[in-house]
């Protein structure tokens, strides 16, 4: 199989992982809750078929070539799905202030894995397109 499918396989899995992992903390009166991907369904959704179309079209086509042409950019697009779902929630955590009430809401490591594997899975197909 080709390096760059691998690599992509590879992110996607870390990618799916992540969905699962923390995306937010919630602090205040004495307690702390965490929220994953899957507690906002409609983003955590979106992501996680990114990131599943991603692995399933890097095994298209011949696996000893990189992936080529509309299955390039639909790997592109799968990628900067997942990334800009999790960049909206970055955002939209970020912008959270429920600090009158005194709660306080922190993105977290699995929304930042979510970022950097979306990221990661739209350049491997600009980046190692060669053979």
């Amino acid at each position: 199989m080709h390096k760059q499918r691998l690599i992509i396989i590879a992110v996607a899995v870390v990618g799916l992982i992540s969905i699962f992992l923390p995306w937010a903390t919630a602090e205040g009166w004495g307690e702390t809750d965490t929220a994953n991907g899957l507690n906002d369904l409609f983003n955590g959704m979106f992501a996680l078929i990114g990131f599943a179309a991603a692995a399933g079209l890097a095994f298209v086509g011949d696996q000893k070539k990189p992936v080529t042409d509309m299955f390039k950019w639909g790997v592109v697009a799968a990628g900067a799905l997942a990334a800009i779902i999790a960049l909206i929630d970055l955002l939209d955590i970020m912008s959270t202030d429920a600090t009158g009430f005194g709660i306080d809401y922190d993105p977290s490591f699995g929304l930042f894995l979510t970022l950097i594997a979306g990221v990661v899975i739209a350049a491997v197909p600009l980046v190692l397109g060669k053979e």
